[in-house]
């Protein structure tokens, strides 16, 4: 952005009686509009340009109007006993100056937005890490367009936001188009989702297991927890493994249920096998934002507990036995929040673990793993 503040012109010719006359003229009366009293003004002024000015040296761009209609400068003037006619041409030479100076002027840098996406070689399941910067203090936050599915960013440092965006195993591979937006810019990236085998499992349920449909009450209360999107970041780091036990399942599994094919279904977690009763953790520091026992009309999922960890990230831990927090608490990694159990759904004792981002189940591994940037 350029900006200035300047006395054009010097006063050096002596008037009747030796005196010197100063002048601050509004330059958009006298060079765009001829000369005119009320444009003597009494007070310094200061020149400024529009933000955003590209070149001042095209008057397409920015016309000599708008340039003179702008700006505002201080101009030293010494005049000996001028008509109003020399005045004005003293004026004119002024302004021709003035605007052979700002032809002159570099051209104004636009607000840069860089953006980048992690990981490097992303999966189907892997959650994509939009990284934005921006080289202004003040910019709002951008967004992030996929396929017309708009996702938020949240700013993780000076001049820098980053943004989460879900793949999942019901998507195809291949290239995704990112439209970053922020500053008036639009910066578009490509990034290359890989293919990922994904295992078939077939599951055979009782007749009074497979009878189970879950309830409205459930269905609802879930998918108002997986929209959380709470700014701010609750966790840090690393996530933790939410049990002691062994993965059993793992994310992403194709099912047939009784010899059908589950044609929307994917393993939305990891489960965990691990003995009735044993402590189940908070994987990261959060906010308990959802409780939903069988009694209540958790058919389905069992006893079953949501956290809320911030900028769209929840996670999800069902079958429970046990419930040993509250909605509305705040929890930190490793604090105990339930037990083991084969609650709902279920074929034994375990827990179902999963992560969301944005609604959507991820796998959870990269998070355990190394974090997410």
């Amino acid at each position: 952005m350029l900006s200035g503040t300047g006395a054009l012109g010097a006063s050096g010719a002596s008037g009747p009686g030796g005196k010197y006359r100063r002048y601050a003229l509004r330059v958009r009366s006298v060079c765009a509009g001829g000369y005119n009293e009320n444009s003597i003004q009494s007070e310094p002024a200061r020149s400024r340009f529009p933000r955003g000015s590209r070149s001042f040296g095209s008057l397409s761009e920015f016309g000599t109007q708008n340039f003179l209609a702008k700006s505002t400068i201080k101009v030293g003037l010494s005049i000996l006993g001028s008509s109003v006619n020399d005045f004005t041409q003293t004026i004119s030479r002024h302004c021709m100056g003035l605007l052979l100076w700002a032809f002159s002027l570099p051209t104004a840098a636009a607000i840069a937005l860089e953006a980048r996406i992690l990981p490097e070689n992303p999966q189907l399941g892997d959650t994509l890490s939009a990284i934005v910067e921006t080289d202004s203090a003040d910019a709002a936050n951008p967004t992030l367009s996929v396929n017309g599915q708009v996702y938020p960013t949240y700013r993780v440092g000076t001049n820098r936001f980053r943004g989460f965006i879900p793949t999942t195993p019901l998507e195809s591979p291949g290239g995704r188009t990112v439209e970053v937006s922020g500053e008036g810019q639009v910066k578009t990236l490509t990034v290359q989702v890989g293919d990922r085998d994904f295992p078939i499992q077939e599951i055979w349920l009782s007749e009074e297991v497979n009878a189970i449909q879950g309830t409205d009450y459930e269905f609802d209360r879930v998918a108002e927890f997986r929209s959380l999107t709470t700014p701010e970041q609750l966790w840090k780091g690393i996530f933790l493994q939410p049990v002691d036990g062994w993965i059993s399942t793992v994310y992403g599994v194709r099912r047939y249920y009784n010899g059908e094919w589950a044609e929307n279904y994917y393993h939305r977690g990891l489960d965990y096998a691990a003995g009735m009763g044993e402590p189940v953790l908070a994987a990261a520091d959060g906010r308990v934002s959802l409780v939903g026992r069988v009694s209540e009309g958790f058919e389905l999922h069992g006893n079953s507990i949501g956290i809320d960890h911030g900028q769209g990230v929840t996670t999800m831990y069902i079958h429970l036995s046990e419930i040993d927090v509250r909605e509305g608490q705040m929890v930190r990694a490793g604090d105990i929040v339930g037990r083991v159990g084969s609650t709902g759904i279920s074929t034994g004792p375990h827990l179902h673990w999963g992560l969301y981002v944005h609604g959507e189940s991820v796998d959870p591994i990269p998070w355990l793993e190394r974090g997410l940037k």
